[in-house]
């Protein structure tokens, strides 16, 4: 490839979009960009590091793969690590790679692709996949790193990963970061606090979208929010950190009919307890609750005869599966 298309292209990186990607059906990935979507490249050259929060559906894995690629073929002995939760992850975001790459006549010739790996041996420049269930990261000397979803990264894997890359950022000069990612479902995750770290951070340019991609029609929406929990459907659709998840199990008017505590666990033999426990094994705490009927109005009314909570000690469980401590898990211990 020539050099003065490089040059070009890494001057003008929606011109290397509309001249050499497309979509599925053929049409031109950078004449095809929303505005927002256009916005957003603009934010990569505006500073060193950036955040996209995005809805889901909004192009977060196909936009990242077309930056990653640009990076790839103007930045002269690059060296892209795209990053994600677990290898099923990882391979959504390297099939949007190679996806790229196999419709565009002139990438094929120029890149090639491996498993987990994409070289432009024409200068020297090197792009790799990397999980948090996979070999460690320490050692990387990026040129740009992209952390991909990372509301659903989870452990101490996960943790070490994104600190690592992070901080090999210094080791090449102009090294960059770009984080893609939907809103979470839990404000005391490692994607919070980084979030919360960068936000207002000189470094980095931060963009947080609503629900505004053109491909998304009303009338999904609409489906999606008549079938989906609410809280499900503001965080995956309107891009709202929640906590929890899941809609809780007891809503505001079931718990109406639980206001009546009775201290005592004696109930006859017809009037079971009902146990309900909750586990937090690092941050959160282990809740158990037991309930009953309501002796006095057993068809329409429960009540609550028992409440017990345990806090996690610093640096989490190590009797249920979390330990860190090398002789609880040599030997075997610390399972149930």
């Amino acid at each position: 490839m020539e050099a003065d298309r490089r040059d070009l292209w890494a001057d003008d990186r929606l011109a290397f979009f509309t001249d050499v990607l497309t979509l599925e059906d053929d049409r031109s990935y950078g004449a095809s960009l929303d505005p927002w979507q256009v916005e957003d490249f603009r934010l990569l050259d505006e500073r060193l590091h950036c955040w996209w929060e995005r809805p889901r559906g909004h192009s977060k894995t196909g936009d990242a793969g077309a930056a990653a690629l640009h990076h790839l073929l103007t930045v002269p002995s690059a060296r892209v690590y795209v990053a994600a939760a677990d290898r099923d992850q990882a391979a959504l975001t390297y099939d949007s790679l190679r996806e790229f790459v196999q419709r565009s006549p002139l990438l094929r010739q120029t890149f090639a692709l491996g498993k987990w790996r994409v070289d432009v041996a024409s200068i020297g420049s090197v792009l790799e996949v990397l999980a948090a269930d996979s070999a460690g990261s320490w050692g990387k000397r990026p040129t740009l790193v992209i952390i991909d979803e990372l509301s659903r990264w989870r452990g101490s894997d996960a943790e070490e990963l994104l600190y690592s890359l992070h901080s090999s950022l210094g080791k090449r000069a102009g090294a960059r970061m770009l984080v893609c990612t939907t809103a979470g479902n839990d404000t005391d995750s490692l994607a919070w606090q980084f979030r919360a770290a960068i936000m207002d951070d000189p470094a980095w340019a931060f963009s947080r979208r609503p629900q505004c991609a053109s491909w998304i029609s009303p009338e999904f929406l609409a489906e999606q929010k008549r079938t989906l929990p609410d809280i499900v459907y503001r965080q995956v659709h309107a891009n709202e950190w929640t906590e929890g998840g899941i809609d809780p199990f007891v809503t505001p008017e079931r718990w109406d009919n639980c206001a009546t505590f009775i201290p005592t666990l004696d109930v006859t033999p017809d009037a079971s307890l009902v146990l309900g426990l909750d586990i937090g094994l690092r941050h959160d705490y282990t809740a158990l609750v037991a309930v009953s009927r309501d002796p006095e109005r057993p068809a329409d009314s429960v009540v609550v005869r028992e409440t017990r909570l345990w806090q996690p000690p610093a640096g989490g469980c190590r009797l249920c599966g979390g330990a860190r401590d090398p002789a609880l898990a040599a030997a075997g211990r610390g399972r149930g």
